[in-house]
C-alpha cells in the first residue's frame, strides 16, 4: 500500500483522538489537522473537547440532516451515535470510549429514546468495525455472543468484554441487539455505538481472519496503549435538532 502526504496514517482513539495525516504529519502544514483539531509538537492532530473523535469521511449537516463531507474530520459525539441514514441511529447512550479488554469494569449506556424501558435482557444479533482503511463499516463474522457481557436494569445496560479485543483497537464499533422488552415479553432491535481504546494504523490488516485474544497472564499495559481519565462529554447544542 503506497501512502500520499494528504492520507491519514494512524489513528488512536482515546476520550479525544488524534490522528496523524502523511509520513510528516502537521509539521510542514497545520491546515492539514482540520479547522477542529490542533497541531500538537509530535506531528500529530489532536480533537477539540466539542468535537473529540475522529470520522473519516467527516460528518456534517446538511440538507438538514446529518450526511458525508468530502474529507475526514473531528466530530461530536452526538453526530456519531446518531450516524448518518435512519438506519444508523443508536439508541444507547452516550457514544464512548470502551477498553478493549475483558479486565476492564464494565461502561454504562441508557436508551435515550425510552427511558422508562424495562429490558430482561439484550443479546447481540451483529457487530460492525469502522476500520482505518475502509470507508464503510465491515462485518466481523467473528464477535458473537462469547466475547460480550451485556447486563440490564430497566433501560440501562452494561456492556462488558468476555474476551479481549486487541484487532479492534482504534475502531468504532457499533453493535446490533435484540432486547427483550419487559413486561409484554417483545422483541425489540437495538444498537450500540462506541469507540475502542487504543492505535489503529493504515498498514495494518484490517480483517483478521480470526481474534488474538489475551489471557490475563499478559500484563495490563501491554493490552491498552493509553489510558482514559475521564468520560466523554455529548454537547447537547448539536444533539437538540434531533429531538425536537
Amino acid at each position: 500500500m503506497v501512502l500520499t502526504s494528504c492520507e491519514v496514517v494512524l489513528v488512536n482513539r482515546n476520550v479525544k483522538d488524534s490522528f496523524r495525516v502523511g509520513k510528516d504529519g502537521c509539521t510542514n502544514d497545520a491546515s492539514v489537522c482540520t479547522s477542529s483539531a490542533t497541531c500538537q509538537s509530535d506531528g500529530s492532530c489532536l480533537c477539540s473537547g466539542s468535537k473529540p473523535n475522529f470520522s473519516n469521511p467527516n460528518i456534517i449537516v446538511g440538507g438538514g440532516r446529518l450526511e458525508y463531507g468530502d474529507s475526514y474530520g473531528c466530530v461530536s459525539s452526538e453526530y456519531l451515535r446518531f450516524g448518518v441514514g435512519s438506519l444508523n441511529h443508536c439508541v444507547f447512550a452516550p457514544f464512548q470510549l470502551i477498553p478493549p479488554s475483558h479486565q476492564d469494569p464494565a461502561t454504562k449506556f441508557s436508551d435515550i429514546d425510552n427511558p422508562r424501558a424495562l429490558f430482561r435482557n439484550c443479546s447481540l444479533k451483529k457487530a460492525l468495525a469502522k476500520f482505518l482503511s475502509n470507508t464503510t463499516e465491515t462485518k466481523l463474522q467473528w464477535l458473537n455472543n462469547s466475547y460480550v457481557d451485556l447486563t440490564v436494569f430497566n433501560a440501562t445496560l452494561e456492556f462488558k468484554w468476555k474476551r479481549s479485543v486487541p484487532s479492534l483497537r482504534g475502531t468504532i464499533i457499533t453493535l446490533h441487539l435484540v432486547c427483550d422488552l419487559r413486561p409484554s415479553n417483545i422483541f425489540v432491535p437495538k444498537c450500540l455505538r462506541a469507540k475502542v481504546l487504543g492505535t489503529w494504523q493504515a498498514d495494518a490488516v484490517s480483517v483478521p481472519t480470526s481474534p488474538t485474544v489475551l489471557t490475563s497472564s499478559q500484563p495490563k499495559s501491554s493490552q491498552i496503549t493509553t489510558k482514559a481519565t475521564s468520560s466523554v462529554t455529548v454537547t447537547t447544542a448539536e444533539s437538540s435538532m434531533f429531538y425536537k
